[in-house]
């Protein structure tokens, strides 16, 4: 026989202390005041948990944001990280709020370091020149400047040397240009020839010779694109000092003769 539930045994008991009470009435009555056995009140819904706050976000810098915040252009930029005017990046190769409010406090210390002039290429390095001392200063003289270990280059732009824009800014000593724009002058072929009053044939023959050889070249302005040797006046005046060539007999020699520097071996290698 099945046990009886809470609800039943109040009912009967309700039967025997009430006569004449219905069984189910007593039974409905008894439901309606017995409380439930335990194991079929549900467990209570336990509280979420307190969601944490978030931490608050830290900001950093990447490398445009960086240098805009602080004003700097790139090329001022990157100038600027060279010589160590900006510190590197300090948090996974960006830089943190420390460090930018920290650099933006000297924000014009490092403007007097970089200077105001770009790196730029021979045109513009020798017409900077040619204002700031207000002499002519012809093509070649940057590069001869940077030969002599006056005039760094910086880097290259489409194969063509950058010079240094703060040398260029902060350059002083005059005759230091002069010498360069003299031995660093640049000619063509036929203009060497001219310079050296030497017949096209003697010309050819020096730089068979290995006497003389370009010192760059350039692509002409017009297609067909062709490369022109240019040649340097000191490689030139370092040519006419050889003793291997008697000068007088070669500029002696008159228009259809053969010229003596054909003599002259073929350079080695």
């Amino acid at each position: 026989m099945p046990k009886r539930n809470a609800a039943q045994k109040a009912a009967r008991a309700a039967q025997q202390t009430t006569p004449g009470t219905g069984y189910q009435s007593a039974l409905n009555r008894a439901r309606a005041t017995t409380p439930p056995p335990a194991s079929l009140i549900p467990e209570p819904t336990p509280e979420p948990a307190p969601t944490p706050e978030p931490a608050p976000k830290v900001r950093t810098y990447g490398p445009r944001q960086f240098p805009d915040g602080l004003g700097l252009s790139e090329w001022e930029f990157e100038r600027a990280q060279r010589i160590g005017a900006v510190p590197p990046p300090d948090v996974a190769g960006r830089w943190s709020e420390d460090a930018f409010n920290a650099t933006a406090a000297r924000v014009g210390e490092i403007r007097e370091q970089i200077g105001t002039m770009p790196d730029v290429g021979a045109r513009r390095a020798e017409e900077h020149l040619s204002e700031r001392f207000g002499i002519t200063v012809v093509p070649g003289t940057a590069a001869e400047l940077s030969r002599r270990g006056h005039l760094p280059v910086r880097g290259y732009y489409k194969g063509h040397a950058l010079y240094c824009g703060v040398t260029l800014e902060r350059f002083k000593d005059r005759r230091k240009v002069v010498r360069a724009s003299a031995a660093g002058r640049l000619y063509m072929r036929d203009e060497a020839a001219r310079a050296l009053n030497l017949r096209p044939t003697d010309f050819a023959h020096l730089i068979r010779a290995g006497l003389l050889a370009p010192a760059t070249t350039v692509l002409s302005s017009y297609p067909p694109r062709v490369v022109i040797p240019l040649y340097r006046q000191a490689d030139m005046d370092r040519a006419v000092r050889s003793r291997r060539v008697d000068w007088d007999a070669v500029r002696a020699t008159p228009p259809g003769r053969p010229s003596p520097l054909a003599k002259l071996p073929d350079a080695k290698g």
